[in-house]
């Protein structure tokens, strides 16, 4: 800031912490050595320059007789025009994050975002709107306008992912009247935003019917829907999020839409009762307000957490229930193999995005051997004895495994093949081909090939006790087993399909099966 000896014919305004502390201007001798202040001197007839470092000079449009809110006006857009105020920028990164969904960015920053925002806000919108506002519009008071009437446009848009989850709830056996709150925040809303839209010759009457809507329609909405975005566990009614749980069968991404729609229309509740009181001038409410609604919305953001964390833990509960609800339901039943597997991969890839997932289908065959595998946060199960499906995740931060390693378990696995395999040579004297008793011999590398077939072909159980230690270890593999080629198995792994570095595929050679490896 600059400083210096003040002149008797500048006119000085006050300021702390980059915030106007009067609505007046004072003389040079009301300022003290230790303060701020901007230096306001004459520069063209009827308008003013800032005397402030690192400020562009800004020319006020009032001539000296117009009175002095002018000149407050006019110190006030000189910080906001040339540092675009960091605050109301901050309020409509905050719109935009919701309206992306970008649900981390939002539980990060907004507690933190939300009074500097409300008090910029506030702050316009007495200057805009109070009743001292100037009666003509200078280019800064357009540009703040036009600033308030973007933030709006933002805060007002209609997620349409957000009624999408709405639209999956039954609201008639939810105890809160929702609907109605919703419908009382954005009409108000909207009576607001029209302030913004009508001619400026109309601004006053739309203004009348802002504060008209707001006594006879907002009936204390935003404190309503706090409250019962926070009720939890309730006797009779459990608030919003528990039944919004219920109907979207905890999916964790449908519920972050849910939450951050309930946020913004917090915030749009917050800035229509904040908006009403610049409007009405009850300046002496507002800093209450500001900090009753920062406390809410840091509630919220705890709340959002938690609920968040909630359904993340519950993934493997949940899962279950949705693959039974899959493999139950008869359209996927005529699905071949490769279609089945990717149909589930995708469903639970896109609900459950936090986790890498592996999706087996194999065709059921009854009564034998040919399988053997074990999953360390899945499941393993038949499907009206026509599929067998195998179903595994980890968490996607996971390090996936060591591939040198898995090829030296995988080569391990092949020489025990070839080490134990017992050759079955066939009791009749006819030649045979492709180990097959009856036909004519085939030449294999320069000689012919006996008869006959190994041991280990039909029993995946014993070939299941040759991989050792990892059998029973979750640590780095989730996932590890061995399917017969016979039962056309169909593979998908993310985090891309049918093929990821979290899985690994290989043909075990004379034991004649596929072994796989997850994690």
């Amino acid at each position: 800031m600059a400083h210096s000896s003040p002149d008797p014919s500048q006119v000085i305004i006050k300021i702390y912490d980059h915030q106007l502390s009067h609505q007046k201007c004072v003389s040079p001798a009301d300022v003290g050595a230790d303060e701020n202040y901007f230096t306001l001197t004459p520069a063209t007839p009827g308008g003013f320059v800032i005397d402030e470092p690192g400020l562009d000079s800004v020319h006020g449009t009032m001539k000296i007789g117009q009175g002095l809110r002018t000149v407050f006006v006019l110190c006030f857009f000189a910080k906001l025009v040339n540092a675009q105020d960091p605050a109301l920028l901050a309020g409509k990164v905050v719109a935009e994050n919701i309206n992306n969904g970008a649900f981390t960015a939002v539980v990060k920053d907004v507690a933190k975002t939300v009074a500097p925002f409300f008090n910029a806000f506030t702050s316009a919108i007495k200057l805009l709107f109070g009743i001292q506002a100037s009666p003509t519009e200078s280019p800064e008071l357009k540009y703040l306008r036009n600033m308030s009437e973007s933030i709006n446009r933002r805060f007002d848009q209609v997620n349409v992912q957000f009624n999408d989850v709405k639209n999956l709830i039954d609201w008639s056996a939810v105890q809160v009247s929702y609907g109605m709150l919703e419908s009382n925040i954005h009409a108000v809303s909207d009576q607001f935003s029209r302030i913004f839209q009508v001619p400026e010759s109309g601004a006053n009457q739309q203004k009348r019917l802002f504060v008209i809507s707001y006594h006879n329609g907002y009936i204390d909405s935003g404190s309503k829907l706090f409250t019962a975005f926070m009720q939890d566990h309730g006797v009779i009614s459990q608030g919003l999020i528990r039944p919004a749980m219920k109907y979207t069968r905890n999916d964790r991404g449908k519920i972050r839409t849910f939450m951050l729609g309930i946020l913004k229309l917090l915030m749009m509740a917050a800035k229509v009762e904040l908006a009403y009181l610049g409007v009405k001038g009850y300046d002496s409410l507002i800093p209450f307000y500001i900090h009753q609604w920062q406390v809410r919305i840091e509630k919220v953001q705890e709340k959002m957490k938690a609920i968040d964390l909630e359904l993340k833990n519950v993934y493997l509960p949940q899962s279950l229930k949705d693959i039974d609800r899959f493999a139950l339901d008869s359209k996927n039943v005529g699905l071949s193999n490769q279609n089945y597997s990717f149909n589930l991969y995708q469903e639970l890839s896109t609900k459950y995005f936090w986790r890498d997932w592996l999706v087996i289908a194999s065709t059921h065959t009854e009564g034998r051997s040919d399988a053997h595998s074990r999953v360390c946060n899945g499941v393993i199960r038949s499907v009206y004895r026509t599929k067998d499906i195998l179903v595994d995740s980890v968490e996607r931060s996971k390090p996936s495994f060591n591939m040198r390693e898995v090829e030296g378990l995988y080569a391990s696995l092949k020489q025990t093949c070839s080490n134990t395999a017992i050759y079955n040579a066939c009791t009749t004297p006819p030649p045979c081909y492709y180990n097959i008793c009856g036909v004519e011999p085939y030449v294999y590398h320069g000689r012919k090939r006996r008869c006959g077939d190994y041991k280990n072909y039909s029993n995946a159980d014993v070939i299941f006790n040759w991989f050792g230690a990892v059998r029973t270890s979750c640590s780095t593999y989730s996932s590890i087993g061995i399917i017969s080629p016979n039962k056309n198995p169909a593979y998908y792994a993310g985090p891309s399909e049918g093929s990821s570095q979290r899985l690994f595929v290989k043909y075990l050679g004379l034991c004649k099966y596929n072994v796989h490896f997850f994690g």
